[in-house]
């Protein structure tokens, strides 16, 4: 998917778009290949329907070219987003079964994948978002706060993997050692700087405020992959 990225940041800022939305959708749409699917009707990356646009694909290499094949799918994603007023979800449930489809959705059940591939397209893309944020938010430069590279020994201010695989062991660590009754291992309490092991809300105290000193500085969405 890296592949990609440069052309995806390109076009998801002419179309003001979340690049890592636009990865999702690569991502449901075809893993990231540069392929003719759906039955010969998909093409590229973004899978660009000749039944419905099929005057763009003659003049732009059937879709095939990645860059222009993004930005095109990327006019259509916004397109979708804006017919239902920046509803992200009907947006790019739109992307996938129409404008009109996802309408009937919302209007029949609430739901804009009722008629979208597997019922949750927008789930996936959004779901995939997520997985990507992180990554892209390395890319940008975004940094983790200083006293948290300290705090969890990360490698820099870098280190996503290192703030992930941090919390991942807080958890795993306090469910091994039974945290429902109160019993925080030893490690943490010195490295949160808890009153005690049983000061369960210190540390639910301490992990807020990791969220909300990353979210001031601009590294929310890449900490919301953590949880």
């Amino acid at each position: 998917m890296r592949l990609w990225v440069d052309f995806v940041r390109a076009s998801a800022t002419k179309y003001a778009l979340d690049p890592a939305i636009v990865l999702g959708v690569i991502q449901v749409e075809t893993s990231g290949n540069n392929v003719i699917g759906d039955y010969g009707h998909g093409h590229g990356l973004m899978q660009i329907d000749d039944r419905s646009h099929k005057t763009w694909l003659d003049s732009h290499a059937n879709g095939m070219d990645p860059p222009s094949n993004i930005d095109y799918g990327c006019s259509i994603l916004r397109s979708g987003i804006d017919y239902f007023d920046g509803d992200m979800r009907a947006g790019i449930a739109a992307y996938n079964c129409g404008a009109g489809n996802a309408q009937a959705g919302l209007r029949e059940s609430g739901d804009p994948d009722k008629y979208t591939t597997g019922r949750h397209y927008s789930t996936r893309v959004l779901g995939w978002a997520e997985i990507f944020r992180p990554d892209l938010d390395e890319e940008n430069n975004v940094l983790i706060p200083q006293q948290y590279v300290e705090r969890f020994n990360l490698a820099d201010a870098h280190d996503i993997i290192g703030l992930i695989a941090n919390y991942e062991g807080i958890v795993q660590t306090a469910h091994e050692q039974g945290l429902a009754a109160s019993a925080i291992p030893a490690e943490y309490v010195g490295k949160f700087g808890l009153h005690d092991p049983h000061d369960v809300n210190g540390l639910i105290a301490n992990m807020e405020g990791v969220a909300k000193t990353a979210r001031d500085q601009g590294y929310a969405e890449g900490l919301a992959a953590c949880h």
